[in-house]
């Protein structure tokens, strides 16, 4: 269907709209990806610092949550990531 191009539609400037914004899109998928391996960095220091304190089997007490040591982070870029 490549004769069926709407009125006033320049092909050019269609084209060079859709680059730009491919470009965009691109741009803000790597700032989300950077932002995503920041949070998995500092996500990862703070389970490490829970480690050390996290209860063992022989000496735990009455507990408020599940025994066993705390799940790591999981990193990547989540669902709800966005670029601003």
């Amino acid at each position: 269907m490549l004769g069926d191009i709407p009125d006033g539609m320049s092909v050019p400037e269609e084209l060079e709209r859709r680059e730009l914004r491919l470009a965009a899109i691109a741009e803000a998928k790597v700032k989300i990806e950077a932002r995503a391996e920041q949070r998995l960095e500092r996500e990862q220091a703070e389970h490490e610092a829970k480690m050390p304190r996290a209860p063992s089997k022989r000496n735990a007490r009455v507990r408020s949550r599940p025994a066993g040591p705390p799940e790591p982070p999981t990193g990547g870029v989540r669902a709800k990531d966005q670029s601003i």
